[in-house]
C-alpha cells in the first residue's frame, strides 16, 4: 500500500480498492459490490507505518496488529506479545444492509449480502453472439470488416436484461489458525458477536508467546465479479463483441496452443461465453463450473496453464485470466 494523507491505500488493475486509515479503520471497495469495513477493536498505543503496512501497538494488553494489502483483499495480523495478552482479538466490521456471516465447515466465514444484478437470457445470448459472429465472417483484422458490416453490427438487437436481487457471497474470512514463537499451531476459531467478529485463541502451558494469530485475514472476491462487468461491457454491445472476436482470431492465427483450446471450446464466440459463464458461476455460488460444461471446464484449464494470459492481455479481461487461474 502506498502513504496517502489520511493513510494508506492500494487500487488494483480491475478497479478494487483498499483503503487503511492512520487509526486502523480499513475499507474495501470494489465495482458491483457493496462496500465493506472493518477495525480491531481498542485504541492503539501507537501507529506508524512501516514497509506499506500499519502498525498498531497496544491495541490491547500485549497485543499489536498489522495490516497490509494482499493480492485478494487485505491482512490483519494480531500478534500476542505474552500470557497477558486477552485471548479474544476483536474486530468491528460494517457490513453491509441484508449482509451476514455465513460458518463454513472449515471454520472460516462466508459474507453473504442482497445483490442487485442484471441477468440475461442464455438462449438469446447465444443468439446474439451467433448474429455477431455471422457479421463477421472470417475477418482476422479489423481493417477487413467494411462499413456494411460495422452498420449491420450496430443494427442488431441487444439482449434486454431482467433485474434481480439475488444472495450472493461477496466476501470470505479465511479460516482462523495461530502460531507460537517455534512454529506450533494454537488452537482457535472465530465468534460472531452483532457485528463484532472475534478471533479466540487458546494457548496452553507449552504455548511460548509472541504468538501471531491468523496470517490470511480476510478474502474479498472482487475479482470475478469485476471479470462479469469486464465481460458485459461488450458481450451485449455487437461492434465491440466484433472487435473481441477478430482479436481472437488474431490470436489463434499466431499461437497453435491458443488455437487448440479455442477449437475445444467451439470457436471465437463460444471461448468468450465460457470465460463469462465460469466468472458468473463463481460470483452466483462460488463454482466456476457451475454454467460450464465439462468440455468448456477442460478446455479452460489448458488455457490457464497455456495461452490464457496471451487471451486476457489481448481483450484487457485480467481478472477473468486470474480468476480462472485460482479456480481451476
Amino acid at each position: 500500500m502506498e502513504v496517502t494523507n489520511g493513510g494508506l491505500a492500494i487500487d488494483a488493475a480491475d478497479g478494487a480498492e483498499v483503503v487503511v486509515t492512520v487509526a486502523g479503520e480499513v475499507t474495501l471497495r470494489a465495482p458491483g459490490m457493496p462496500e465493506v469495513g472493518l477495525s480491531v477493536a481498542g485504541n492503539a498505543d501507537s501507529t506508524k507505518v512501516v514497509e506499506g503496512a500499519l502498525v498498531q501497538t497496544g491495541v490491547a494488553a500485549s497485543t499489536d496488529i498489522v495490516t497490509r494489502a494482499t493480492e485478494e483483499g487485505v491482512q490483519l495480523v494480531a500478534i500476542l506479545g505474552d500470557s497477558s495478552a486477552p485471548n479474544d482479538i476483536e474486530f468491528n466490521v460494517d457490513l453491509p444492509t441484508g449482509a451476514e456471516f455465513v460458518t463454513q465447515p472449515d471454520g472460516s466465514l462466508a459474507v453473504v449480502a442482497p445483490i442487485r444484478e442484471e441477468t440475461y437470457s442464455q438462449t438469446e445470448t447465444d443468439q446474439f453472439t451467433a448474429r455477431v459472429a455471422e457479421v463477421i465472417g472470417e475477418a482476422a483484422d479489423l481493417t477487413q470488416l467494411d462499413q456494411d458490416q460495422w452498420t449491420a453490427l450496430e443494427a442488431l438487437p441487444v439482449p434486454k436484461p431482467v433485474i434481480q436481487v439475488a444472495e450472493r457471497q461477496i466476501a470470505t474470512v479465511a479460516a482462523p489458525w495461530a502460531v507460537d514463537a517455534v512454529g506450533n499451531p494454537v488452537d482457535t476459531h472465530y465468534e460472531v458477536h452483532g457485528d463484532t467478529l472475534v478471533q479466540v485463541v487458546d494457548p496452553d502451558v507449552d504455548t511460548v508467546f509472541p504468538v501471531t494469530a491468523d496470517p490470511a485475514w480476510w478474502w474479498w472476491v472482487w475479482t470475478a465479479t469485476s471479470c462479469v462487468a469486464d465481460l458485459s461491457t461488450f458481450i451485449f454491445a455487437a461492434a465491440k463483441l466484433a472487435k473481441i472476436l477478430v482479436k481472437i482470431s488474431g490470436i489463434v492465427a499466431k499461437s497453435a496452443t491458443v488455437a487448440k483450446w479455442v477449437k475445444k471450446l467451439g470457436g471465437a464466440e463460444q471461448t468468450i461465453k465460457s470465460i463469462y459463464k465460469a466468472a458468473k458461476g463463481f460470483v452466483e455460488s462460488g463454482r466456476i463450473g457451475k454454467y460450464l460444461s465439462s468440455t468448456e471446464a477442460l478446455a479452460l484449464s489448458g488455457f490457464a496453464s497455456a495461452g490464457l494470459t496471451l487471451v486476457g492481455d489481448a481483450l484487457g479481461i485480467g481478472s477473468c485470466v486470474s480468476l480462472i487461474r485460482e479456480m481451476l
